[in-house]
């Protein structure tokens, strides 16, 4: 409410209101912003959405792409898709993150910031929803004529330096350049509202707070690790469905793929029809890239000029087993092609002892 009524008004009851609701469709959710230059924008109360994990991501993309999806009319001919420039904020008890496709590149559009208390206690929060209704839209227009009187070039060394104080706290990643002119904005307009209204904001407080907010997501944030920590007990839950080292065959329901160890390490060879399934089921929708990644973490043992690895997983006896998972007939002497994770024998002494 508080960031929707700088430039307008924060009910959700007004037809012109900046709050809306998030029960809608993809579509209509996105063309609600055609037309939005520069004016913030409230999608209220995530949990009331109901759209599909694919859904869901795209409009994400579309939102922070500032650009709708391209469509042809009935005859054939390319729509204008709209185009918009602002930044969205929602509300909700749900987590979004959760909900989309787990791409490195959704994860640096968008930024959760849970457990932390923005009033100070249910009466702080009922005065100042009771204020904002009553009066908004005043802020955004001074401070836009404040950023007209600098000038484009001083509002640009203002983000640049705001970035390079950043890149000096955040932990460093790959990531870290795109994340620190991501948060510089954030604290460009702090500063540009101390100097427009001379007021004094906790800049430091809100930059510490940005920092906390990346460290912990930095870790959800990089696609492999997450992935192959949640393989771990994937592969922990569904152990029946493996061969694991040397011990004699059982009756299984399907046949996943292979456990071994040797010289402290366990070798986890999977079929590539079931690593693409738990992919799929993690909501990771590009493999290669992902498979690019783990190879970069010296996890991934593959053949040369290959990413995957030949390994016996079939015996004579279960060529049925191969060709329901695999499609392909007979017995493979040499071996099917898996992909073949490394982890610590530790992780796996339950599994292989």
């Amino acid at each position: 409410m508080l960031y929707s009524s700088i430039a307008g008004s924060p009910s959700i009851k007004d037809k012109g209101g900046l709050v809306q609701s998030f029960n809608g469709t993809k579509n209509a959710l996105s063309n609600s912003l055609i037309g939005n230059n520069g004016i913030p924008i409230v999608f209220d109360e995530f949990s009331m959405n109901e759209m599909s994990t694919e859904a869901l991501s795209s409009f994400t993309y579309e939102v922070t792409q500032n650009r709708g999806r391209l469509r042809l009319d009935k005859e054939s001919v390319r729509k204008d898709p709209g185009s918009w420039s602002t930044t969205a904020m929602s509300t909700g008890e749900n987590s979004i993150i959760s909900r989309v496709n787990q791409n490195e590149g959704l994860r640096v559009r968008l930024f959760e910031f849970p457990r932390i208390q923005w009033t100070k206690n249910a009466e702080h929060a009922d005065r100042l929803k009771k204020g904002l209704l009553n009066n908004y839209g005043f802020i955004a227009p001074i401070i836009a004529k404040k950023m007209i009187d600098y000038g484009p070039t001083a509002i640009l060394n203002m983000l640049n330096d705001n970035k390079e104080e950043l890149l000096k706290m955040l932990p460093e990643n790959r990531l870290t350049s795109r994340i620190a002119l991501k948060l510089a904005q954030i604290l460009t307009a702090a500063e540009l509202f101390e100097e427009t209204f001379e007021i004094r904001l906790s800049v430091e407080e809100l930059t510490q707070m940005l920092i906390d907010q990346e460290k912990e997501s930095m870790t959800e944030r990089e696609m492999a690790p997450k992935f192959y920590n949640r393989l771990r007990q994937y592969i922990i839950q569904y152990r029946k469905n493996f061969k694991i080292q040397d011990k004699p065959s059982i009756q299984y329901q399907e046949i996943w793929g292979r456990i071994e160890t040797r010289s402290g390490k366990t070798y986890c060879y999977i079929l590539p029809v079931i690593f693409n399934k738990i992919a799929k089921e993690f909501n990771f929708t590009d493999t290669r890239i992902l498979l690019n990644e783990l190879k970069s973490m010296d996890v991934l043992m593959h053949d040369k000029n290959k990413i995957q690895k030949k390994k016996l997983i079939f015996s004579k006896d279960e060529v049925h087993f191969r060709e329901g998972l695999t499609g392909k007939a007979g017995f493979a002497e040499k071996g099917d092609y898996t992909i073949c994770i490394v982890y610590g024998e530790e992780l796996f002494n339950e599994l292989v002892s």
